[in-house]
This record gives C-alpha cells, structure tokens and sequence, in this order.
C-alpha cells in the first residue's frame, strides 16, 4: 500500500488540467488512422493500384490540324476565308507540308494569300489564312493539306486537315436556273454615209491623212538624198555623147579625188561618167541596170572582146569600192581612168572620110 504512491505512469504527452479528455481522444484517432494506413499499403490493394496506374497509356503530346471557312456555302463573286494550320506543343516543328497552297487556281481567284507563320493561341501553332473568290457555280472540294512535325527526340508525326466542301450558288439562289435564250434572226439595216461612213471618216480620217503625208515625206528626203549621192548627169543635147565623156574624164582627172584621200568618190563619178556615155550613145538603161545586167546587153551588140574585159573590171571595181569598202591599190586609179578614156576613143562613132568614098565610087 505504501508503494502506491511512487507509481507513475509511462505516457508519451504528458496531459495537464482540464484538456486532458480531448487530448486523449485525438491522439488515439491518430493511432487508429496510422495502423490503418499501414494496412493498405502493406495489402493487396495497393498492388492493384500500382498496376492499375502502371497500365495506363502515357499522355500523346499536342498535335492537331485543323481547316476551316468562314462560310460553307456562298455566292458567285463573295470572299471566301479559308484557315487553315496545326496546333502542336512547344517542343515540336514543322519540317514539311504539302500542298502548300489547296486551292485549284483556275477554278479560284486568290485575292489575298497570307504568309505562314504562328498566330496568338493557348498552344503553339504554325497557320495562315486565304482569302479567294468563286466566279462559277458548282460543289467543289478543298483538299487536305498534311503537316509533318518533328518532335526533339527527331520523332517524326504527321497531322492532316479533314477536307471542305464550299457550294457557290447564282446570286439569285442555289436554285436559279437560266433559261435559254432563243436566237434572234440577224437584222439587216439600210447603208447609210450619215451613220455608217462618216463617223468612221471623223475619227480615222486624220490619221490616214498624217500617214500618207509622211510617207510623202519620207519619200521626198529619200529622193533628194538618193539625188545629193548620184546627181544625173545633165545630157548636153548640143554636143554628141563621146565629146561630153571625154571632157568630163578630163575634169575628173583634174579634180585629184583618189590624191586627197576620196577614193570612192573618184569611183563613184568615174562609173556615172562610163555608164552615162553607153546610156546616150548607145541608148541602153545603163544607169538603171546592174552590172551584170549591162554586161548582157552590151555583149548583144557585138561589142569586141576587149573592150567588154574594161568595161566589165572597171564597173565591177567600182561596185566593189562603193558597196563593199573595198580599197584598190593606189597605182591602179590611173589605170582605170586611162581604161575609160580607152573605151570611150574605140567605141565613139568615127569620122567619116569623104575623099576616100569619092576615090572608091570612081573607081
């Protein structure tokens, strides 16, 4: 009995005044909660769960495409929205897309086509947006467009946009139909000049006229230019054609034009001043005609053998010094000159000696 007094008990919180019955009652609710814990985890519910959990699929990481219009069903010559993209999460991009443009060009006119690139939005996204028109009524089909991402552990993903139907109707309706026209009979009206001619000739006439008065021009300058280059040599009816090539040799041989550097005005004059002489001597186009084409006719008359050989190297020297920039030795201009002269002395008509006709009668 004594021993009762020194006895105390061993308690791990130690409970003073009135709180002791609460106290008591929440440390042994806390008991009660952790042996209870215990059990579950140490059971076979808690195995279940971790298979449970295990077996789960791992969350697929953000990828989506998506097409939109604002309107699916329009009239001829309405603007037409398209959207069209593909939402993604931060560590993917895109590396390919095709087609890039879904819209059949000859059946849309395209109107404004804006640039990919990654609009405002909860998720990264790559987009753009398309505005065209239709001018023709029908059903049509946008087609998809597939997007290829490649995720940060290089894997590749695809997304595709689902295909849209636009309908583009007649303003009047979906249901207007245009009924044939029938074809009129060609109507046929009176000629009139008030109606018919005059109106062309006030509107036209004016330039008809400022054409050919050009063409008038132009060809007068030709002429005079064409005139300046080859003056005609003016026929002296007083003096016989052999007498006026001979002195116009002459003045040529005076003027020096091969001495002071003008080689091809000397040829230039020296082949009028031949050519000239034929013409009125022997009444031949030799001024209109070719070389070639004079050499023809002058073979026709019987011309000697030697003669023909001058003319026809001193003309086609001439061509070649006029035409073709050709510059003959200078010891050869002379030469040619004295060749015209040559030809003009044994071509010229000779005189005709009447004692020598009275002595052959006689006898």
């Amino acid at each position: 009995m004594g021993n009762k007094k020194n006895k105390t008990v061993n308690s791990p919180i130690k409970v003073k005044g009135k709180n002791n019955k609460m106290s008591g009652k929440i440390y042994s609710s806390f008991i009660i909660y952790h042996s209870s814990l215990v059990k579950i985890l140490r059971g076979p519910f808690f195995l279940f769960f971790i298979l449970i959990t295990a077996s789960l699929p791992a969350q697929e990481p953000l990828l989506r495409a998506f097409a939109t219009l604002d309107s699916s069903v329009v009239t001829i010559g309405d603007k037409v929205v398209l959207h069209i993209g593909v939402e993604y999460d931060g560590t993917s991009r895109v590396v390919r897309l095709a087609p890039d443009l879904p819209l059949d060009t000859s059946k849309f006119d395209v109107i404004s086509l804006g640039d990919w690139g990654s609009e405002k939005s909860r998720h990264p996204n790559y987009s753009r947006t398309i505005v065209f028109q239709a001018f023709d009524t029908g059903l049509y089909r946008i087609p998809s467009v597939l997007f290829t991402l490649a995720a940060a552990n290089n894997v590749v993903q695809t997304a595709q946009t689902p295909p849209l139907l636009l309908t583009v109707n007649n303003p009047n309706g979906a249901d207007a139909v245009l009924s044939p026209i029938d074809i009129k009979p060609i109507i046929t009206t009176e000629w009139t000049f008030e109606e018919d001619l005059l109106p062309f000739l006030k509107e036209y006439l004016p330039y008809f006229i400022l054409a050919i008065a050009a063409l008038f021009l132009a060809w007068r300058l030709w002429l005079q230019r064409k005139n300046r280059q080859n003056p005609p040599i003016i026929a002296e009816i007083s003096q016989p054609p052999h007498v006026i090539a001979e002195r116009l040799l002459a003045e040529l041989r005076a003027k020096k034009l091969w001495q002071s550097g003008k080689t091809k005005e000397f040829y230039s004059e020296l082949s009028r001043i031949l050519r000239g002489y034929l013409e009125d001597e022997f009444k031949l186009p030799a001024l209109e005609t070719t070389t070639e084409e004079l050499m023809i006719l002058l073979k026709k008359r019987n011309f000697h053998a030697e003669i023909l050989e001058k003319t026809q190297y001193l003309l086609q020297t001439s061509d070649l010094v006029k035409f073709a920039k050709v510059e003959p030795p200078t010891t050869m201009h002379d030469d040619f000159l004295m060749n015209a002269e040559t030809i003009v002395a044994l071509t010229k008509p000779q005189p005709i000696d009447n004692e020598a006709i009275t002595k052959a009668e006689i006898t």
